[in-house]
């Protein structure tokens, strides 16, 4: 099987390190926010301007892209399904990874150095941009993919099975044709299901 992942929020743990970065970043700069729960991003969920959200990032990036810990079994789970025989593919639109500048190769650096320490196993990683990621799923001929931004689980769905990794900020998202799943762990048992039934497995 070919598994495709994103990198932000499903191999990263997104959502921990803006809700508590945010909060201090707004009380230090004595910034109002008024929180929506559901917002998928820093700006939609503190509710503070596109200036101060500009400002967060600008100070945080840098510690987010190479200081932001893994999700919890991310590299346990990973090296398992390497072992097993699958491959996985990365497939992200991290800002600035698929510039062909310095900036660009700076970002593309510190994201595989980061995918080093956190002993991430995988073969290979696609930088996408801003495009969608539906001509690479294709390309790479992905048989199920994982993202958590609601945006590529719709259009990504209408080729191939997906996994939502289920955080707040896409809890009010449905789709038949998704299956939402709360960390690593469940995710390998469900794909060793999907895997199983293809086979036609038995239970022992």
């Amino acid at each position: 099987m070919i598994i495709g992942i994103d990198f932000d929020g499903v191999l990263t743990d997104l959502a921990k390190f803006f809700y508590e970065e945010g909060e201090k970043f707004a009380k230090e700069n004595k910034i109002k926010i008024c929180k929506n729960e559901s917002g998928y991003n820093t700006l939609e969920y503190f509710g503070w301007t596109k200036e101060d959200d500009i400002k967060f990032w600008s100070t945080n990036n840098l510690k987010y892209t190479k200081f932001v810990n893994a999700k919890e079994s991310a590299k346990e789970v990973l090296q398992k399904l390497k072992d097993e025989g699958h491959k996985i593919i990365i497939i992200t639109a991290r800002y600035g990874c698929d510039w062909d500048n310095d900036y660009g190769k700076e970002q593309r650096k510190i994201s595989e150095e980061w995918l080093k320490r956190n002993e991430i196993s995988y073969d290979e990683i696609c930088y996408v941009g801003e495009t969608s990621k539906v001509s690479t799923i294709i390309d790479k001929e992905i048989d199920i993919f994982i993202d958590d931004s609601v945006k590529n689980l719709e259009e990504v769905s209408k080729i191939v099975p997906v996994i939502c990794f289920d955080e707040q900020y896409n809890r009010n998202y449905e789709n038949p044709k998704m299956k939402r799943l709360s960390s690593w762990d469940d995710i390998y048992d469900y794909l060793n299901d999907e895997i199983c039934k293809g086979e036609n497995c038995e239970n022992t």
